[in-house]
């Protein structure tokens, strides 16, 4: 009897580590309780088709901020220049404000978003709107010169 208990208990044991081994091998693969598995998410870049004065520009999603920024800025200094040019006796017309127009967004690739704007080059074409690439300072819908 006396060996029944003690067989009875060394299984008991056996398995107990047996189940104890497994449970925590699963838990240490875990990533969760890993430092070495640590998730990561990798943010793709997307990009988007902006016209700004007449011409289209593919940007990266990231950058949208700082290009308004910038539109902002170059707004500004033909404003001061305009307004020094009118103190000193010039009659020129205000400068035309530049907006930056999101024309589509969440293409994956930059190739995806320059077809993109082949297709509203061809479609300006079409529509026999003039192209203002090469002519900085040109707003087509206004006709007037930005500074």
């Amino acid at each position: 009897m006396k060996r029944s208990k003690l067989l009875s208990g060394a299984v008991a044991v056996v398995m107990g580590l047996g189940l104890l081994a497994v449970t925590g091998r699963a838990w240490a693969q875990s990533s969760s309780h890993t430092s070495s598995h640590t998730k990561t998410k990798t943010k793709t870049e997307s990009y988007m088709v902006v016209e700004l004065g007449g011409q289209y520009k593919v940007i990266s999603a990231s950058t949208l901020k700082d290009e308004k920024k910038r539109v902002e800025e170059d707004n500004k200094k033909a404003i001061e220049l305009w307004q020094d040019e009118v103190k000193a006796g010039s009659k020129t017309e205000a400068p035309v404000k530049k907006k930056l127009i999101v024309k589509k967004a969440g293409f994956k690739t930059q190739k995806g978003a320059d077809e993109y704007v082949q297709v509203l080059k061809e479609k300006d074409q079409e529509e026999g709107k003039e192209s203002t690439e090469g002519k900085p300072g040109v707003n087509p819908a206004a006709k007037k010169p930005v500074f």
